[in-house]
């Protein structure tokens, strides 16, 4: 017959047994989930096709009932941003973004915004407090940011006129940084 003794040595070692496993199986589904974001936009791949409810912006041609895709950026050099209402370095960045569009569209720059991880009522009113002429889209089925990676916010990133990833940069940008990697993409041979 087992003693009480033996009974509290099993249940410890059998809980702590379960509590390595848990672990374990916890450390290995990160590294997982991390390695497949990590990889799903690399420089120099090219850009997952995406499609987004409209909920900002005044001047695009891809306008259509409310609707974006990302087929009408071809040709274009793009900048993304992909921001949120309560992102407080997003809100710094949406100040200048306007401003950086009306000096570059004429290179052939796009711009666009996806709103992202937040309800569609917060994107509009951050949408409205920073009024753009580019396209503001929201990831509303909560699939762009996570064909693109997207692990933290603010993520700018930069494609070529063929629709490859040219640049990313994970974190806040001032605004003569931002400009100095348009600069670059601009000058890129494409």
């Amino acid at each position: 017959m087992i003693s009480s003794r033996q009974t509290v040595w099993l249940i410890l070692i059998g809980s702590l047994a379960f509590i390595g496993l848990f672990a374990l199986s916890l450390i290995r589904s990160e590294q997982t989930e991390f390695s497949v974001l990590q990889s799903a936009a690399p420089a120099g791949a090219t850009a997952a096709n995406f499609e987004g409810v409209m909920i900002g912006g005044s001047e695009t041609s891809a306008k259509e009932e409310n609707f974006f895709s990302s087929d009408s950026l071809t040709d274009k050099y793009v900048l993304i941003s992909f921001r949120a209402s309560w992102c407080a370095p997003c809100k710094r960045e949406a100040v200048f973004m306007e401003s950086l569009y009306e000096e570059y569209k004429a290179q052939n720059v796009e711009f666009l915004a996806i709103n992202i991880w937040e309800p569609e009522s917060d994107a509009r009113k951050f949408a409205e407090e920073y009024p753009v002429s580019f396209p503001v889209i929201l990831d509303a089925k909560r699939r762009i940011h996570i064909d693109y990676g997207i692990r933290g916010l603010p993520t700018m990133l930069l494609l070529s006129p063929d629709l490859r990833i040219f640049k990313r940069y994970d974190g806040e940008l001032s605004e003569n940084n931002l400009k100095e990697l348009l600069d670059l993409l601009v000058n890129s041979d494409g």
